[in-house]
């Protein structure tokens, strides 16, 4: 599905972040996607060129990967409602067949939902499918086909003509299904439909020339309807559904990944050598103020890494990588000293005692998450005062993780600190 790359260290605008790899397992086998149901399973799964494989209470080495369906079979990606359904694409034979099955007990048993059809293209891209306004609205341009009862019908996906990269949509705008490539003339397209696929828009992609093709495409703001863009050596962004585009970086080779998360934009480059190994990260704290820092990269890392996803705020920041092997980064590391130029200091930072001040320069209205270290979110609380005394005697030793969100700006500040008495 998504592409992400090597060992991140951030120095962006005023926040140091130091995020720190950890392989997880799967190191025998392919991982081509990976799904988290976060609704009261916490369970993350992983599709891979050996079925599929799920882990539960999966915060890094505290959990075992289990085997769910399809061993000995090559699953492309995976697709969750977050809460029990699971949709797949299965190839079924070597001649590249594939098939769409789903399961509705947490992938305790599946059903075949689409078989393979003649019309297919000769090889899936990694974001084959998605959902739309609903999990019943199902999208496969791999088939060129929809449903939109949940699979007891099919019709014909008909698309305009143009070479397909990737399906996603678009859920701070009410779920329009998003389609990106190239035309058949080599240029970059993206199309998006809001009525189910039956009329389908094409903005004038002004300011991303070709020949060139986009490989993925993800929304950072749903007030700012921000698109940015993945193609070969430029990433873009556009703020009107796509119709103009300016670059926000260069890259040395293929941008084939896209993942927006918090005020971060996080990239990754396909290709060869060194380039094989780059991560991009972006931060803005203003939303128009950005700055790009790249990273170094660990040898020991292997270099195909084919997807990423992460989980929602009850485990903080974290990401998930898969590609030989799953990765976790958590995002939510480092200490007050850490932090330039913020707003707001934590102390004491080792807390020897139970009560924790939060000190503001100037008044902003704070949402305020506190996490321990396996990412369970265990209080949660605003903050419009310059001083906030918080009492945290009932909490037990250790590294915690505070989250503070602006309400009004949309940034994100965090800061560890620990417990030692």
């Amino acid at each position: 599905m998504k592409k992400f790359y090597t060992i991140l260290f951030l120095e962006i605008l005023f926040i140091n972040v130091n995020a720190q790899i950890i392989y997880i397992g799967l190191g025998n086998t392919k991982v081509n996607d990976l799904s988290i149901m976060n609704f009261g399973n916490d369970t993350i799964y992983a599709s891979t060129n050996d079925g599929i494989y799920k882990i539960s209470n999966f915060y890094p080495q505290s959990g075992v990967w289990l085997p769910v369906n399809f061993q000995g079979k090559r699953v492309i990606q995976t697709v969750s409602d977050g809460d029990s359904i699971l949709i797949s694409m299965v190839e079924i034979d070597s001649m590249g067949r594939y098939q769409i099955h789903k399961s509705t007990d947490w992938g305790n048993t599946f059903n075949l939902m689409l078989p393979d059809t003649t019309d297919s293209i000769p090889y899936p891209f990694l974001d084959c499918m998605t959902y739309g306004a609903t999990f019943n609205e199902f999208y496969s341009p791999f088939h060129h086909k929809k449903t939109l009862n949940g699979g007891q019908t099919w019709d014909t996906l008909i698309l305009p003509p143009m070479k397909v990269n990737f399906i996603t949509r678009d859920s701070y705008l009410g779920n329009p299904i998003i389609i990106g490539g190239e035309s058949l003339s080599g240029q970059p397209l993206i199309v998006y439909s809001s009525d189910s696929g039956n009329i389908w828009n094409i903005p004038a992609m002004t300011g991303m020339p070709g020949p060139n093709s986009v490989y993925s495409l993800n929304a950072k703001y749903s007030s700012n309807a921000d698109w940015c863009a993945g193609t070969n050596g430029i990433i873009y962004q556009s703020g009107n559904l796509g119709n103009t585009w300016s670059p926000l970086t260069t890259v040395p080779s293929v941008a084939d990944t896209v993942w927006c998360l918090d005020n971060f934009v996080f990239l990754s480059c396909m290709g060869t050598g060194s380039h094989s190994n780059q991560i991009y990260a972006n931060f803005s704290y203003d939303r128009q103020n950005w700055g790009w820092d790249i990273t170094s990269t660990f040898d020991s890392l292997p270099s195909e890494i084919h997807s990423m996803t992460s989980a929602n705020s009850s485990f903080g920041e974290n990401l998930y990588m898969g590609g030989h092997g799953v990765y976790f980064i958590d995002l939510m590391v480092g200490g007050i000293d850490e932090i330039e130029n913020s707003n707001l200091s934590v102390y004491p930072n080792p807390l020897d005692g139970s009560i924790l001040t939060i000190s503001l320069n100037e008044i902003r209205n704070y949402q305020a998450d506190v996490f321990n270290n396996t990412g369970q979110l265990i209080l949660s609380f605003e903050i419009n005062e310059l001083n906030r005394q918080i009492d945290l005697g009932d909490i037990n030793n250790g590294i915690y993780s505070l989250r503070f969100t602006d309400k009004i700006r949309n940034t994100v500040e965090r800061v560890k600190f620990i417990k030692i008495n």
